[in-house]
């Protein structure tokens, strides 16, 4: 049988806020620069960026829907290993940073040949995402 864990709302949100906060922070001032010169040299170009704010308004909006998805799998994975201590939380963020965020730069880097700045800003970005978020839904209560 087929079983599919409630999470709760209130923690996809956190999970989903603490998300968009990291990316604004680490895309924004802490390495806002530093990633828009690695894309312009990835895209060779510096027009892949929108300047439309309609249209920066939809792409945020899917980030949330996306991250709030993400949030979601997050919290199905803390109830199903039934986490029960803070250090099971991080061991759990662990495994899906060093299982699936680190092959794939990795792969960004050696068949798509992405700068590697790009894929230290993403790593953070996605160690955030993956350990801390499930540490901060764990406390937050998923069940």
């Amino acid at each position: 049988m087929f079983f599919v864990p409630h999470v709760k709302l209130s923690a996809l949100f956190v999970g989903a806020a603490i998300e968009h906060v990291a990316a604004a922070l680490i895309y924004g001032p802490l390495f806002g620069k530093k990633w828009l010169k690695a894309m312009n040299k990835d895209k060779h170009t510096d027009k892949w960026f929108p300047e439309n704010a309609e249209t920066m308004k939809y792409r945020f909006i899917g980030a949330f829907i996306l991250s709030t998805l993400q949030s979601y799998f997050t919290g199905l994975l803390l109830n199903l290993t039934n986490a029960q201590t803070n250090a099971q939380a991080f061991q759990l963020g662990m495994f899906l940073f060093l299982g699936w965020t680190i092959p794939d730069i990795g792969v960004g880097y050696i068949w798509e040949s992405r700068p590697s700045t790009l894929g230290y800003i993403k790593a953070l970005r996605m160690f955030i995402n993956t350990v801390g978020v499930s540490i901060a839904m764990f406390n937050w209560g998923t069940k």
